[in-house]
């Protein structure tokens, strides 16, 4: 059996990873040009790392994330609301890890990489497939408007919210519908806060601030989104 997947973000890799541990081949079509560090930091909760240590991957993303063992949560004034232990603080089996978005799709990509080399293929848009009864026939386009089509027994679309995968096995459906509310992301170079493992969520359900290291730098600092 062979796997087509669309687009290499953290969903389509941790699949293919999955799908290699129980021996089905994989081909990955990423839409941009090269795999690169790109946005900002993601929180794993404890069933996740569990998810991502059937496929060995514990050891790396633990290491190169930071696993928070307290949450404080305050009002908009800084009055105490509760506090409560996380991950293997809070007796659970494995730990909550806070990481740069980007360099958990790096190492995810490295690990597909070293047990199927080149089978991650960037500057392929996915635009089309059909079915030809035995096979899917899945149809990709480069930048320079090149043509590519790719066969196997399976289509996985993991193209993100705005899915052409969905588009068109759904095209009743419409658009996602945006619940209103909007997220600033950022990150700043920080001095340890807590014991360097503490994340903050502040405020209320319509403003709110959520602090966390996701990253500690060579030189002590942290970087904590925001």
């Amino acid at each position: 059996m062979k796997a087509i997947i669309v687009d290499a973000g953290i969903g389509g890799l941790t699949t293919v990873l999955f799908l290699k541990k129980y021996g089905i081949d994989c081909e990955v079509y990423e839409r941009a040009p090269a795999i690169q560090e790109l946005g900002v930091g993601i929180n794993l909760m404890p069933h996740a790392i569990a998810a991502f240590d059937e496929i060995g991957m514990l050891p790396v993303v633990e290491k190169s994330g930071i696993a928070p063992d307290l949450l404080f949560y305050r009002t908009g004034q800084g009055l105490i609301v509760w506090d409560e232990p996380r991950g293997r603080r809070a007796g659970l089996p494995y730990p909550q890890i806070s990481i740069h978005r980007g360099r958990l799709q790096r190492l995810l990509y490295d690990a597909f990489e070293a047990r199927s080399p080149g089978a991650v293929h960037v500057d392929r848009a996915f635009i089309s497939c059909h079915n030809t009864g035995r096979q899917v026939v899945a149809n990709f386009v480069s930048a320079s408007d090149e043509r590519f089509a790719a066969r196997g027994d399976v289509l996985i679309g993991a193209d993100g919210i705005h899915s052409q995968v969905r588009r068109i096995l759904f095209p009743d459906e419409g658009e996602p519908r945006w619940s209103g509310r909007l997220t600033w992301r950022g990150t700043a170079n920080w001095s340890k806060f807590g014991n360097g493992k503490h994340f903050v969520v502040a405020g209320s359900n319509d403003a709110r601030l959520v602090v966390y290291p996701d990253s500690r730098r060579r030189d002590g600092r942290y970087i904590a989104d925001r």
